[in-house]
């Protein structure tokens, strides 16, 4: 039995968002290897002094292996960080990374002599499997040269076994471990909706645009949980949290038309008394059309629409394939049963300028409740990446800026600063509407109420520059710089 630590770094939250969620996958995870292995997560965002406890953590549970996600590309210079502070801390540790960003630029990241020695192994892919059979190889001293789905890292080289299919019936996974998690943490409690909680209840979808490293990740596969298993997810993880507001934070909770409808049968059948929301497709949305008056009793409050641009150039960049006259169809259905409509609209693209923003804008400004507007992202491993890598055209290779709110490339007309700056003033636009304002401020949804009031705290903080801080967090330098300080007076 191997004492494990699966550790999610300590992370910046982003002010405009303070959203912030237990990482799903490692509660997966931690839930498939307990029966086996003394388990432990830990969210490091949400102790009290991040860095510094952290380091108090790993010297008191002296863990025999820690995993560490890098799940989301601007939260990979952390986990870089803290594989830093477990080797130093605990030389003697495994130390194992795993998530997204790590499967698709294994090679890339952990070549740069900065980042050397800092991972023994790679989990590459789904990880399940191939984190349990490493910790029995681990335990047994027998090689890892087999195990399907897992890298080693050795002086700056990474060699791959051989990849590992990916699950059959996730239905046979256990129920994450959501007792695990500190619920309550105030750092999960700072967003408008306040107490909620993320749950996946799938993994991937069929799409296969251009920019989603979820695509490449999950090879542009759409697999799911049974209704009835999403209701004993959602039972656990609610007693878990105490609550009763859910995040089904899935890349397209109704991707099965058939699950859908079973999951509102079940919900009814069990009298569950939840309010929830989930992202969506415009194709989706309208197929389902005559679900959402019953989504909406049951408990169905906000859903959000990935549209990214009107351009078709823009959208043939994205590899986005979608009807664009029905968009603002859609978001009308939405709205016309009472649930809240959230638009995500990219921005950024080498095709885009402010007239091909202004378009878009000019359909989500009459059409929808709330703007998420992100700027054009290319994501290391995947093909947007590699095309736009090839034109010469990526200008930032700091990954921690690799967020939606910074430009990483200009477009054929603008620079970074000028998308940036349209990026904002788009967004100061919507959000001073008379429309919205009035909607948000007198709306019967208590979440649109909500929402808009936590929107206007962060303009009145923006307009008396005195920005939010997130409590407890320093930058990993300036942890490091501080503990040296010290040592160095403490040292006889």
């Amino acid at each position: 039995m191997q004492n494990v630590l699966l550790l999610d770094p300590p992370h910046a939250i982003l002010p405009p968002l303070r959203l912030w969620a237990a990482s799903p996958g490692l509660l997966a995870l931690a839930a498939y290897i307990r029966p086996e292995h003394r388990v432990e997560f830990v969210d490091a965002t949400a102790l009290p002094r991040t860095w510094f406890d952290l380091e108090t953590v790993l010297r008191d549970r002296a863990p025999d292996v820690v995993g560490i996600t890098a799940n989301i590309t601007s939260l990979v210079p952390d986990a870089l960080d803290a594989a830093r502070l477990v080797r130093h801390v605990l030389p003697r540790t495994v130390i194992v990374g795993g998530g997204s960003h790590l499967t698709l630029d294994a090679e890339r990241l952990l070549s740069a002599p900065e980042n050397q020695g800092l991972f023994d192994y790679l989990v590459l892919g789904e990880g399940e499997q191939t984190f349990a059979e490493l910790l029995r190889a681990l335990e047994l001293g027998q090689p890892t040269d087999n195990i399907a789905g897992l890298a080693v890292c050795r002086g700056g080289v990474v060699r791959r076994n051989p990849p590992r299919p990916l699950l059959a019936d996730l239905d046979a996974l256990p129920i994450p471990a959501f007792d695990l998690a500190a619920a309550d943490s105030p750092v999960y409690k700072l967003t408008s909706i306040r107490d909620h909680v993320h749950i996946n209840t799938s993994r991937g979808c069929g799409d296969n645009c251009a920019f989603c490293s979820e695509a490449v990740f999950w090879n542009s596969r759409w697999r799911g949980i049974s209704a009835s298993r999403i209701l004993d997810y959602v039972g656990a993880a609610c007693d878990a949290f105490r609550t009763r507001v859910v995040d089904f934070a899935d890349d397209s909770f109704n991707w099965s038309r058939e699950r859908i409808e079973t999951f509102c049968d079940e919900l009814e059948r069990s009298r569950l008394n939840i309010h929830f929301w989930f992202e969506s497709r415009v194709d989706h949305i309208l197929r389902d059309a005559d679900l959402l008056a019953r989504l909406r009793k049951l408990g169905c409050f906000q859903i959000m629409l990935g549209i990214e641009s009107l351009s078709p150039c823009v959208l043939d960049s994205y590899q986005k394939r979608f009807n664009l006259n029905r968009s603002e169809e859609a978001i009308r259905l939405i709205r016309d049963h009472g649930i809240m409509a959230m638009t995500n609209i990219m921005f950024g693209d080498w095709n885009d300028d402010a007239e091909t923003l202004e378009a878009t804008y000019r359909l989500i400004r009459r059409a929808s409740d709330f703007l998420v507007l992100t700027i054009t992202t290319p994501f290391p491993g995947t093909p947007y990446y590699r095309r736009m890598e090839e034109a010469g055209r990526i200008e930032v290779h700091d990954l921690s800026r690799y967020d939606f709110f910074h430009a990483i490339m200009p477009t054929a007309k603008l620079t970074r600063a000028q998308v940036e700056y349209h990026y904002r003033r788009c967004l100061q636009r919507f959000y001073t509407q008379g429309r919205i304002l009035w909607e948000g401020l007198t709306a019967e949804n208590p979440y649109k109420r909500r929402f808009f009031r936590f929107i206007l705290r962060h303009v009145g903080r923006e307009i008396l520059r005195r920005p939010w801080r997130q409590a407890g967090y320093v930058p990993f330098a300036q942890f490091w710089a501080q503990r040296e300080r010290t040592a160095w007076k403490t040292t006889p």
